[in-house]
This record gives C-alpha cells, sequence and structure tokens, in this order.
C-alpha cells in the first residue's frame, strides 16, 4: 500500500512502480516529502467517510497500457478516481453520464479521438473532455476545441500540470451525479432510478445499499459495515441484508453484485 513510506525520493519512485516509465520521470518532484504524503493520506481518507464529497470520478480513454497505469496511479494518489477503457469502441452514452471528466488520447486503435469527441458532442453530452495527445500542431488544436475539447495537453508533460488543469475543469463543472450500469441508470441527487429508460421505484433502504455499494465500487464492503450504515436507526440480522441484496441483484445486470462468503459484498 502506497502509505508504507520510501526515505527518499529514489525510494518512492521504486514504491509506486513507476521508475521505469519514461514519461512520468518528473512524477515524484524533488521536494515531495513524508509531510506531503500525509497530507495525501489524510485526504483520502476523510474522501472514504460517509455522507462525505466523493472522489472525482474520471474516464481514460487511451490505448497504450504502459502509459495508462502510470497515470491511472498518479491520479489514484492525487484523489481520483479512475476507469481505463483501452478500447474506444465500448463507449456508451451511459457510461459517459457516470463521470465527471473524460481524458482523451486522440491517436487510438480504431477510431481517431476526433471523431469521439464531434460524436460526444453531437449527441448533447457536456461532459468535461481534456484531450491528452502528441499532435502538437495549431490545427490539430483548433479541431478539437472546434469539436467541443475543453483543455488540450501535449505529450510528454509533467503529470502535475494533468492535475492542475482536471482540478480547474472540475470547478467549472458540477460532479456528475449519475451512475450507470448496463440499462440502468440513478441519479444520485434526485435518487430516480431508471432501467431501460422506464422509472422504477426502489425503498429507502435499497437505494441507501446501492448507493454505499456505488460508493465503494470495486472494494469489498463488510456486511457489519453496511448494516451500520443503512440500517443505522434499527438493529437487523444478515438475513435482512441478504433479501435486500437479492432484491437489487433483480434490477442488475447478471453477477454485478459478488458475495465474498463470510466477508460482505463487492460491485462490479
Amino acid at each position: 500500500m502506497w502509505m508504507r513510506i520510501a526515505k527518499d525520493r529514489a525510494g518512492l519512485k521504486d514504491q509506486f512502480s513507476l521508475q521505469n516509465h519514461d514519461f512520468l520521470i518528473r512524477l515524484i518532484p524533488e521536494n515531495f516529502s513524508i509531510l506531503h504524503i500525509n497530507h495525501l493520506t489524510e485526504q483520502l481518507s476523510a474522501k472514504s467517510a460517509i455522507g462525505t464529497s466523493r472522489m472525482p470520478n474520471i474516464l481514460l480513454i487511451e490505448d497504450d497500457p504502459t502509459l495508462a497505469e502510470s497515470l491511472i496511479e498518479f491520479l489514484e494518489l492525487n484523489a481520483f478516481s479512475v476507469n481505463w477503457l483501452s478500447d474506444e469502441r465500448k463507449i456508451t452514452d451511459c457510461s459517459l453520464n457516470a463521470f465527471d471528466l473524460l481524458i482523451l488520447d486522440l491517436i487510438l486503435k480504431h477510431t481517431p479521438g476526433e471523431q469521439i469527441l464531434e460524436k460526444i458532442r453531437a449527441r448533447g453530452l457536456d461532459i468535461p473532455v481534456l484531450i491528452i495527445t502528441a499532435k502538437q500542431k495549431i490545427r490539430d488544436k483548433e479541431t478539437c476545441f472546434d469539436f467541443g475539447a475543453d483543455d488540450y495537453l501535449t505529450k510528454p508533460f509533467d503529470p502535475r500540470e494533468l492535475i492542475i488543469r482536471l482540478k480547474a475543469l472540475l470547478k467549472r463543472s458540477p460532479p456528475n451525479q449519475n451512475f450507470c450500469i448496463g440499462d440502468l441508470e440513478f441519479d444520485l441527487y434526485t435518487d430516480r432510478v431508471h432501467k431501460a429508460g422506464e422509472e422504477i421505484n426502489l425503498t429507502r433502504r435499497t437505494r441507501d445499499l446501492f448507493k454505499l455499494l456505488i460508493k465503494e465500487r470495486g472494494k469489498l464492503v463488510e456486511k457489519q459495515t453496511i448494516m451500520d450504515t443503512v440500517w443505522s436507526d434499527a438493529v437487523v440480522g444478515e438475513d435482512v441484508l441478504r433479501t435486500y441484496i437479492k432484491e437489487l441483484r433483480k434490477i442488475l445486470p447478471r453477477n454485478s453484485i459478488e458475495t465474498l462468503k463470510g466477508q460482505g459484498y463487492r460491485l462490479k
């Protein structure tokens, strides 16, 4: 875990497994001390508490796995939640609605990033888009801004500049409150749930359970944590929890909720 601190800058690079990534050679600045790490640790701990603001949710479309993994590692260190999509053909309106910001490369395997950007705006989606690319010519930048890009960053770049630009874009755009999985869309602001375009009604407990699993998506949520959070005003047993999990599974794609025997549940 990254909170185990190395004593020097070289050690920090080794710990984050980034020393071989030339693109991120400046990832750990010379003055990046243990105090910086402790500060980030406190930030991440605070954001993990129930009821506090969630981390910004970023979608990264990049077909270079080495670069993508490096960016993900650095962004997560800086309190961003990142989902990586290596095949741009899998983008859907619903999947985009689940994110606060899109980082888009232009040179992809199947579809030029410019075409993806143009289609996103043509469908009326207003997700902020930050372009990262090796294309440095003015006409490339002009094309992307004409198609609706919000910012444009040329490679190679200092990843700290990426963080600065992301924060600036997110300040101008309110966090996305939609969560999509399969054909189900959950507006976390209004608590309205739609499946295949039709609104469905969920009980308050079911919504709270779903919200908790969404917040911790990809992580194990222990049974006791769920019961203490969702049923904070009552005492219930695991049989009640299993009933609500069963009801939630009925509206989700198959195998979306994983049971970890004797421990809890995880939303994939």
